[in-house]
């Protein structure tokens, strides 16, 4: 299938971008992008490229927004077979990589996406006669090193029987890029996978049997396009999708990536920060310990460093209002002495927002309170960045 087919196969077919019953016929794939770009069908294995020198483009207006490629001598494929032990039911995009041609707009916080689904001839396959069945989500690769751009892998979406309600197992991971540093031209996406028990236990009403949809979805942002690659060379910002793949697919034991959050994560690379500790005596105070740090990165990796470190007393000041720690990450945002009070009653209202589900987690707060200053009328110059 060359580069001119598969525009051709793309502009033939419409389909619609509900997730159920929007597959296509028993046994096919379909591909959903988020409505940029059409859908489209075609029967497993369903190649994006059969060669390194062909492309899927994600176009549309005028508009090339991003687009995959081979990254594996022309194995880029949506399949639903899966040879590793203990896999069952499985739906997977594999040894692709995605190329940003347009950054990913403002006008689209949810960031590029693309959803794939198939509807599966047979149940699950295993020597025990009632095993309990975990539907796991994962992507495995590697993604450019640019501050700013995140992937995040939705839980399973799995409608057994067919016709019936769709059931979500798992939660929604979201790797976000710690910073920018030449040491680290790309963050591997380990870890980032979820798994979720079907309800319905072994010999229950509803258990699995039959056919079933498969359905995952994944989306990401990138930061930088490569608008005009002259050469033929994509210099964008991009995605691998390993052998791995991002997929979905059944096992007969809960996934440790449940217990595994890629958000709260930071540089630490040696060959670019060099972190010195000076205490004195009293070393409980903040005030009394100086931390020099040497970024060749931006000021987002100290606050990400900052609130790392201190992040158990930081917690205390927000909670009650004030404090030593709370006053140097107002420093590190460049908030005025004047400016001050205002700010630390904005940190405790969203430290307080942030934790209203639980203990409060560290990048959710870092998230809100990025927010909470852009909106701000009078803070909204200390954001740490512009909020899409």
């Amino acid at each position: 299938m060359d580069a001119k087919k598969v525009f051709l196969l793309l502009c033939a077919v419409a389909v619609t971008c509900l997730p159920h019953p929007s597959h296509g016929a028993q046994g096919d794939i379909t591909v959903d992008f988020g409505g940029l770009c059409p859908s489209v069908t075609n029967p497993a294995p369903f190649d994006f490229v059969v060669a390194p020198a062909t492309e899927f483009v994600c176009q549309s207006g005028g508009t090339i927004y991003f687009k995959i490629k081979d990254s594996a001598g022309g194995n880029a494929r949506i399949d639903a077979t899966d040879p590793s032990p203990g896999n069952l039911d499985t739906l997977r995009l594999i040894e692709a990589q995605i190329y940003a041609v347009t950054p990913t707009p403002a006008d689209r916080p949810q960031g590029y996406e693309i959803t794939f689904w198939r509807e599966h001839v047979s149940g699950p396959d295993t020597t025990d006669p009632n095993p309990d069945i975990y539907y796991k989500t994962t992507v495995s690769g590697s993604i450019k090193g640019v501050s700013g751009n995140w992937i995040k892998m939705d839980p399973g979406y799995v409608t057994n029987p067919v016709g019936g309600s769709e059931t979500t197992l798992g939660t929604a991971k979201t790797y976000n890029v710690p910073c920018t540093m030449a040491c680290n031209p790309s963050y591997n996406l380990t870890g980032l996978s979820t798994s979720g028990k079907w309800p319905d236990p072994p010999g229950g009403p509803n258990y699995l049997a039959g056919n079933r949809v498969l359905r995952t979805k994944f989306s990401f942002k990138l930061q930088n396009g490569d608008s005009t690659p002259a050469d033929g060379t994509e210099s964008g910002d991009w995605i691998v999708i390993s052998a791995g793949g991002a997929k979905i697919n059944a096992q007969t034991s809960a996934d440790p990536g449940d217990l595994s959050e890629c958000t709260d994560q930071y540089c630490s690379c040696p060959s670019c920060t060099k972190v010195i500790f000076i205490t004195t005596t009293d070393a409980s105070s903040w005030t009394k310990m100086t931390i020099e740090r040497i970024f060749r990165g931006e000021k987002q990796a100290k606050i990400d460093a900052f609130t790392k470190i201190a992040w158990d007393s930081l917690s205390q000041d927000m909670a009650q209002g004030g404090g030593e720690y709370l006053t140097s990450l107002a420093t590190l945002l460049d908030v005025p002495k004047e400016q001050r009070s205002m700010f630390f009653g904005l940190a405790q209202e969203q430290y307080s927002l942030s934790g209203r589900a639980g203990a409060a987690k560290r990048p959710e707060f870092l998230s809100g309170l990025q927010q909470a200053l852009a909106t701000h009328p009078t803070l909204a110059a200390f954001a740490l960045l512009p909020v899409n």
